[in-house]
Parts: C-alpha cells; structure tokens; sequence
C-alpha cells in the first residue's frame, strides 16, 4: 500500500512507529512514524533515552499533508 493511501485510511487517534534500523546521525530518531489527530496527519519520530538505567521516549510531532509531506508551518 502506498503511503497516501495509507494515511487517508489512518484511523482517527491511531497511527504507528517503526524503528529505523541504522541512524544516519547521533541525533537521528530511533523510530518514525504517523499518527492521525482530529482529521490532520502528523509525521512522528521518536529517540529512546536512557537515564539511571530506565529507558523512555522522546517524542516530536510535526503536521504532514496525506503523502506524508511535512506542511511548512
């Protein structure tokens, strides 16, 4: 499925990530995704953090249009 079509069939409040096997950077996201909110599509990626030997995820969200191009803000 391509990604248009998969983002126009995105359930509202659901969406998902995928873990990027090799981060081009240091500061590169550990995963990337999509999610759906109230009708907008948001393209997501998140950095897994490690403190006093607990694991947690960063998250950012920015708005993208339904072929998962980011939408200048």
């Amino acid at each position: 499925m391509d990604t248009k079509k998969y983002l126009e069939e995105l359930l509202e409040g659901a969406g998902h990530l995928n873990q990027f096997p090799i981060k081009t950077t240091d500061k590169s996201p550990d995963y990337g995704g999509y999610v759906k909110i109230e009708d907008k599509i948001y393209r997501l990626s998140a950095w897994v953090k490690t403190k006093n030997g607990k694991k947690s995820l960063s998250l950012k969200a920015v708005e993208a249009d339904y072929e998962g191009s980011l939408n200048s803000l």
